[in-house]
């Protein structure tokens, strides 16, 4: 399998990334993009604050559940 995962703690607003794959800066072409102030191409992803829910939904259930213990 081709597939990456990363996790990032990321405060909400626009993010811009790249991937630095066999030696080369290079962004994925199915997703969307921008050109930075330096004009080079990067992904964008917008971190809106639900996007936040699930962690938080995650906390209550592990809080739930290291009180059952």
């Amino acid at each position: 399998h081709n597939n990456f995962v990363a996790i990032l703690d990321l405060p909400e607003g626009e993010h811009q990334y790249k991937f630095f794959v066999d030696g080369q800066w290079t962004h994925d072409p199915s997703e969307p993009v921008v050109t930075s102030q330096l004009g080079t191409v990067n992904n964008v992803i917008q971190v809106k604050k639900t996007d936040f829910e699930v962690f938080d939904a995650l906390m209550v259930d592990s809080q739930k559940c290291s009180d059952v213990s």
